[in-house]
């Protein structure tokens, strides 16, 4: 079936095309092309990319931009809000669709141990920089003056 909304024609269930049409009127002809692949992982948005000007589908049409970036992860959909230590399956991991890979701990830490005191300590990356997605560095978690000193964890960027 066919999905439309205020004229213009999209592909897609319209429980999905609903979730983008928002308060537009949508309606259905069933003399469309199939479906089937509309949404092939199932995650509610629909498969294809955004064309046209100012944001939106189909040349100028009424809808904002709001398809799917990889049709085949069902995590990885326009506001996604989790965080993932694994790419999504083609080497990105811009799971939420905006076209950056934002890791979830970007700055760095730091632990200073001066005579048998802990100085000023801020719990992150224990390097100048953050790893990037996916790859594993080491944490800064705590400073134990007496004994220890900095005390790190490995840890696993996370992004989306």
């Amino acid at each position: 079936m066919r999905v439309w909304c205020t004229g213009k024609t999209f592909l897609g269930a319209a429980t999905i095309v609903l979730s983008i049409c928002g308060s537009f009127t949508c309606g259905d002809d069933s003399s469309g092309p199939s479906t089937d692949d509309a949404d092939p992982d199932g995650d509610g948005y629909l498969a294809g990319s955004c064309g046209g000007s100012g944001g939106e589908q189909g040349g100028g049409g009424a809808l904002p931009c709001s398809f799917d970036c990889y049709d085949t992860n069902a995590d990885a959909h326009p506001g996604q809000t989790a965080w993932f230590e694994t790419n999504r399956g083609d080497g990105s991991f811009d799971y939420n669709c905006d076209g950056i890979e934002e890791p979830e701990w970007p700055d760095h830490g730091s632990c200073y141990v001066m005579s048998g005191q802990c100085g000023p300590f801020t719990e992150g990356w224990y390097s100048s920089s953050a790893p990037a997605c996916g790859e594993s560095g080491s944490w800064l978690t705590s400073c134990v003056a007496m004994g220890a000193g900095c005390v790190t964890e490995a840890r696993i960027q996370a992004c989306r």
